[in-house]
């Protein structure tokens, strides 16, 4: 599907999928119906693989977008996500408005802030993961730490939160229990 959102984008076209499934897609022309565009693409998938195969093409387009340098429909948020990914891995502080720019460089369009934004936490959790799951594994990395160090104590405080079954971690000190006891703390980095 990527491939047609490219394609699509360079040509500064639109399309709108027709039908969709683990093996089929149907895409046409946004503009078939008001501008008689021929544009069409079916494909289906190979056999024993995940990968689709073009078996139908209908075009090239003949329509004309006016909308040339604007937000376009198939630049979305997985799009974005798919080409940023390697900059958010050097980079992971990387803000809205530099993926702005660089979607603008490489598509020449101009994508919202939003978009921006949700593609950027997308990557993020491709990336490095689930941050509420991260969070819910805490506890069991705090006794794994315990378990593989004899006489070591985590201790660890949470935040007053307003939710029901929700905590918020502040902060973890580990270290031998004597020290611990004495005030002493080592906090896991």
């Amino acid at each position: 599907m990527d491939a047609a959102k490219i394609y699509s984008i360079k040509s500064h076209q639109e399309f709108i999928v027709v039908a969709s499934s683990k093996k089929l897609l149907v895409l046409r022309c946004k503009k078939a119906e008001e501008c008689h565009c021929p544009w069409k693409l079916r494909a289906m998938v190979v056999k024993d693989t995940s990968l689709f195969v073009i078996n139908k093409y209908t075009g090239p387009y003949t329509c004309v977008n006016p909308c040339l340098n604007r937000d376009h429909h198939q630049l979305d948020s997985n799009l974005v996500t798919t080409h940023i990914k390697s900059l958010i891995k050097a980079q992971f502080t990387l803000t809205p408005t530099a993926i702005q720019a660089s979607v603008m460089e490489k598509w020449g369009y101009q994508i919202s802030y939003k978009k921006a934004l949700d593609g950027k936490h997308k990557a993020l959790r491709q990336l490095f993961g689930d941050f509420s799951q991260s969070y819910t594994e805490l506890p069991r990395l705090f006794l794994g730490i315990e378990q593989s160090n004899p006489g070591c104590v985590v201790i660890w405080k949470t935040c007053e939160i307003n939710m029901p079954n929700t905590e918020i971690y502040s902060n973890a000190f580990s270290g031998p229990s004597s020290h611990l006891l004495k005030g002493s703390n080592i906090v896991v980095p």
